[in-house]
């Protein structure tokens, strides 16, 4: 047990400093979390991902081939656009149904895509710190794509965290209202 409660607090430790200190403030929980989770919401996710892809292919471009650790750049942008596919899939699921309007059912298979999102974007944002440390030594912060990438998809992670606990706490309300 206690390894196991040690590998929990790592783990919060490595997503803490990966991220500089924490992620976005959730807001307080409403009892209307469900008014939250909607397609603009996530169509805003999918900009702030984008806005790290474009940093990350001209990365790819630069490097993805020749540079001193090629592969950073391609996984940075991979992931990203594993986590691109993902935001999208929630916007076509939601909007196969009622968009206006998310249930609490939805709301479960839309939390569960926002984590996978989440994860595609923590590894993704890895890449590009490697990428970073690897091509762009000396250039400073403003000089490297990798750096933009990575602090495009930290932003977008803040968002997709808000979205997930509003997701999850959609669900539970019609449990525990």
């Amino acid at each position: 047990m206690r390894l196991f409660c040690r590998k929990i607090l790592l783990a919060i430790f490595i997503n803490f400093a990966w991220f500089g200190g924490a992620f976005a403030d959730v807001p307080d929980h409403t009892g209307n979390e469900c008014s939250d989770v909607h397609v603009s919401a996530f169509e805003s996710l999918a900009e702030k991902i984008n806005d790290a892809i474009a940093p990350a292919e001209i990365d790819v471009a630069d490097h993805g081939e020749t540079g001193a650790y090629a592969s950073a750049s391609n996984a940075n942008l991979d992931y990203l656009n594993r986590a691109l596919e993902k935001v999208y899939n929630i916007v076509n699921f939601l909007n196969s149904n009622n968009p206006a309007v998310t249930t609490y059912a939805e709301a479960g298979m839309v939390e569960t895509n926002i984590r996978d999102t989440m994860n595609f974007l923590q590894y993704g944002s890895y890449w590009a710190s490697i990428s970073a440390v690897y091509h762009d030594a000396g250039l400073g912060y403003e000089g490297s794509d990798a750096y933009q990438s990575f602090e495009a998809a930290a932003k977008a992670m803040d968002t997709a965290h808000v979205l997930r606990a509003k997701a999850r706490r959609c669900y539970m309300d019609a449990y525990l209202y």
